[in-house]
């Protein structure tokens, strides 16, 4: 095989992923949260108010990225981890003209129960992932 069609053959076999992954610690080394970045080529990563898949509309930029990640460390520092569940983990993709969104699911269906990244960071079992992640924004 040419070293094209391995190249074309690899892309081709392989699923969708997210094209960045980060994963972000406190500044005593304790993981704190895994983020995903999707495109618009890597398939879904969340689900919109009717609840069906959505894809990332628009690859986010460089600033937009780094903004985010930003803030996650902010909150590692802010937010002390129990060890257990953790890192919690986030999906993250674009949407047009520059909007943002964010979808949180219950870590359970008991009324009253944290967020599924509340629950892994507390240490809590936070259910099954939703497109592998415990949070979408």
């Amino acid at each position: 095989m040419t070293a094209t069609a391995v190249a074309v053959h690899a892309l081709l076999a392989t699923p969708g992923q997210a094209i960045e992954t980060y994963d972000i610690r406190d500044s005593n080394g304790v993981p704190f949260m895994r983020v995903r970045i999707f495109g618009t080529g890597d398939g879904p990563y969340c689900c919109g108010e009717t609840r069906k898949p959505e894809a990332s509309l628009r690859n986010l930029s460089r600033g937009e990225i780094d903004q985010s990640l930003a803030a996650i460390r902010d909150w590692a520092e802010i937010i002390k981890v129990v060890h257990g569940q953790s890192p919690a983990s986030v999906n993250i993709g674009g949407f047009l003209d520059n909007n943002a969104h964010a979808s949180i699911h219950t870590s359970s269906d008991i009324q009253g129960a944290g967020t599924k990244v509340q629950a892994a960071l507390t240490g809590q079992d936070p259910g099954k992932p939703i497109y592998g992640a415990h949070g979408m924004a």
